[in-house]
């Protein structure tokens, strides 16, 4: 899920840059998840107008990318906050399909990262992606265990030095 304290501190030009970056990356591979329609929905508050926002909405429905305005971000480490925000985007689903890489290398140019930086940020994310699936599968077992073996508890304790709360 997107960081909106991140994004409250950019500015206008920024976040309108931010919202396009955010529905192109959720339309990229042509498959909109309810996770990222979540993301969307969260920026899309912050457009210049509702008929900007239905417009936006309208171009994914028919399966348009919206193109990406040039943007010069002067500080960096907001450049950084940014591309990586896309990239949790792309895999807010735990997936990263080839075109969602392709849409975030296109945005990491927009913000001149080198083409190595943003290979650096798509193997982090197709990272994130394999952790994200990972996580969730241990969780569902989890969920499903009978945790009823209290003999764990008494060789767990055994191997700490847990003193009884007073």
């Amino acid at each position: 899920m997107l960081n909106l304290s991140f994004f409250d501190q950019l500015n206008d030009e920024q976040k309108q840059w931010m919202t396009y970056a955010i529905a192109g990356m959720v339309g990229a591979d042509g498959i909109i998840d309810r996770k990222e329609l979540n993301d969307l929905g969260q920026v899309l508050l912050h457009m210049e107008s509702i008929e900007k926002a239905e417009s936006l909405m309208t171009m994914l429905k028919n399966k348009h990318i919206p193109r990406l305005p040039a943007i010069v971000v002067v500080d960096r480490k907001v450049a950084v906050r940014m591309i990586f925000a896309l990239a949790k985007v792309a895999i807010v689903d735990d997936s990263l399909s080839p075109k969602e890489a392709d849409y975030l290398a296109y945005a990491g140019a927009v913000l001149s990262f080198p083409k190595d930086y943003v290979r650096e940020i798509l193997l982090w994310a197709k990272q994130q992606s394999v952790a994200n699936k990972a996580q969730a599968e241990i969780a569902r077992k989890g969920q499903n265990l009978d945790c009823h073996d209290t003999t764990l508890i008494g060789e767990c304790l055994a191997k700490v030095d847990a003193m009884p709360v007073p």
